[in-house]
């Protein structure tokens, strides 16, 4: 049985040395329940002073850097026509570079695989050649046979 310290009195020993362990246990969970909440309330007093501390810091910049008295009134008629061609013509410069950029890397592929091809047909004439030679040095002569 473990000593608790509720009270300053090590009742549970006392009590399990008679076979009475229920009083123990009874105290021993009451005097968790009592620390429990006594640091619940600990937390929540500094978590307290936490936010009325952040809350001053902020009033505190608020002052310092007030917000703009005026709201932006967002643009009405020709005005608002006037920044979506804006928009529009941004957008569409921006669609012409990336095709302008694809378009060249369209040009930069094909011409790479036109050197490629041009490589498989020098590969292959030089196979071919190769295969011929081989061929003729297996083929006996005829008039050569002993």
């Amino acid at each position: 049985m473990i000593v608790h310290g509720f009270a300053g009195i090590g009742w549970t020993v006392a009590l399990a040395a008679r076979g009475q362990r229920d009083i123990g246990l009874e105290l021993a969970t009451a005097a968790c329940q009592t620390r429990r909440r006594q640091d619940a309330e600990d937390k929540v007093a500094r978590q307290t002073v936490t936010i009325e501390r952040l809350q001053a810091q902020v009033a505190h910049e608020q002052d310092e850097h007030p917000a703009t008295p005026v709201s932006v009134q967002p643009a009405v008629g020709d005005a608002r026509l006037v920044q979506l061609l804006d928009l529009a013509e941004r957008a569409r410069r921006h669609l012409d570079q990336q095709c302008l950029d694809l378009h060249w890397t369209t040009v930069v592929q094909e011409r790479e695989i036109l050197q490629l091809r041009e490589q498989i047909a020098e590969e292959q004439a030089v196979n071919e050649a190769l295969a011929r030679q081989i061929n003729d040095m297996a083929t006996p002569v005829e008039g050569s046979a002993a």
